[in-house]
């Protein structure tokens, strides 16, 4: 297996000179170190952003850390490809490279690599962080979340209007979202609302009442196929969105990977589910690229009200066991928990830094509210291996369920089919993880 290279490394590093602060102490899990005794010089944080930008509030977290501490050197390493961070030293060859101490991962990938002991627990047990931490299938916590991409509900005021339709309202239930598909679709408006992983995840849930994998997130056989899930694919097809009627807006050279973009800013889509960001059409990545080109589309939260669960992609930084700076690492996670306000708030806006171009909207925007809305009610993906996925999760090509049921097979055989094929991949993961370097390389299977 040829190995895997890091690459499209940003590197910073910063010895900043200020006043020294008085002896202050830190719990690492059962342990307590004094900053003054046991404070490393050293700290590397390797992150995902696909667009490097000196506002980063990531960035600048780490910064302030380490004013705070002038014999601190801190190294900050930024790649557009979480692929390329998955560097030989994670796949069992240790000594090949030079790790981070902490690294940007996804809840799943920090569930594979902490069962084969890359990863160290974080032992962060205050219940007031319980929901910024990403926990592993037994408990124990493994990263602190940095950005959150959630669904969101896009549509057209102007369509809306001419059809006598109130906008989407903040607590808007399930009846009234078919309602308005459904005169939608009678108009001969496009609805866009397409067979991917996360939106059968997201109807599912919310529709049906079950899930698609089991309660770790790291089992399909029984959920992806459940009685549920079958009800919630045979919604999502009786939408009848047609990715053939969106597939050729590209080229073979520029594929689209998501076309409600386009389609959006022309006028030529009423309503659509999507994430905020990622979009990747284009040149568009991003909810507020849509709303700038074109002020008749607005964005609505889920439908649903206070009970919604949204499957957004989620990710967050863990300590490699390897680590020979863990105090140092600790003191920073320790510091992105402590320091904010609204860790949400901070959360949507490290996210719009690293995937959007745009100046962040305003804080008293309606997009704005909608956006801290679904963050806040936000759950990891269950189909999410890693973070450059993002790009690629609406090119419906890449969900095999779906061809299956347009070419005739039931719901049920198909998503049972997919199932059986995941959990054996998951299976494989747990054996080697060297099987997890390959699945990511070749960006094969779940790992697309």
């Amino acid at each position: 297996m040829n190995r895997l290279h890091v690459g499209g490394f940003l590197l910073l590093l910063s010895t900043l000179l200020s006043a020294c602060m008085s002896s202050t102490n830190v719990d690492i899990g059962e342990n307590w170190v004094d900053y003054e005794e046991s404070m490393p010089s050293s700290l590397t944080i390797e992150i995902v952003e696909r667009y490097k930008s000196s506002n980063n509030l990531l960035v600048q977290k780490i910064m302030d850390l380490a004013s705070k501490y002038p014999a601190l050197e801190v190294n900050i390493r930024s790649t557009p490809n979480a692929v390329e961070s998955q560097t030989p030293w994670m796949f069992g060859r240790e000594g090949v490279g030079d790790p981070p101490d902490l690294i940007e991962l996804t809840p799943n990938q920090m569930k594979i690599w902490f069962y084969h002991g890359k990863l160290e627990a974080l032992g962060i047990s205050e219940p007031q962080y319980q929901d910024y931490v990403i926990h592993s299938s037994d408990g124990y916590s493994l990263g602190v979340m940095t950005k959150i991409n959630p669904l969101i509900v896009y549509y057209n005021q102007e369509i809306f209007r001419r059809h006598g339709l109130e906008p989407p309202s903040e607590d808007w239930d399930w009846q009234q979202f078919e309602h308005v598909i459904s005169i939608l679709k009678e108009a001969g408006e496009n609805v866009y609302i397409l067979m991917t992983p996360y939106l059968l995840e997201w109807v599912t849930i919310n529709h049906y009442n079950g899930q698609i994998a089991d309660p770790s997130g790291m089992a399909f056989g029984g959920y992806l196929d459940s009685a549920e899930a079958i009800q919630a694919a045979e919604w999502i097809l009786g939408v009848d969105t047609q990715y053939e009627d969106y597939k050729n807006r590209g080229s073979e050279q520029q594929p689209l990977i998501s076309p409600i973009p386009l389609d959006l800013i022309e006028d030529n889509m009423a309503l659509a589910v999507d994430y905020a960001y990622y979009l990747q059409s284009a040149g568009i990545t991003n909810y507020e690229t849509i709303i700038q080109r074109n002020n008749r589309i607005g964005i609505a939260p889920l439908p649903g009200g206070s009970d919604v669960v949204n499957p957004a992609h989620i990710s967050g930084l863990a300590m490699l066991s390897s680590s020979k700076n863990k105090e140092s690492a600790m003191t920073f996670l320790r510091y992105m928990l402590e320091e904010s306000a609204d860790f949400y708030r901070d959360t949507m806006i490290q996210t719009h830094h690293a995937g959007a171009t745009e100046e962040l909207p305003s804080e008293t925007s309606e997009g704005w509210k909608v956006l801290m809305q679904e963050a806040r009610r936000s759950v990891p993906a269950s189909l999410l291996m890693v973070q450059d996925q993002m790009q690629w999760g609406n090119r419906i090509r890449f969900f095999p369920p779906y061809h299956a049921m347009k070419a005739g097979q039931s719901a049920k055989d198909a998503l049972m089919q997919y199932a059986e094929v995941i959990d054996l991949q998951f299976d494989d993961f747990y054996t080697d993880l060297e099987y997890f370097s390959l699945c990511m390389k070749q960006r094969s299977g779940v790992c697309w």
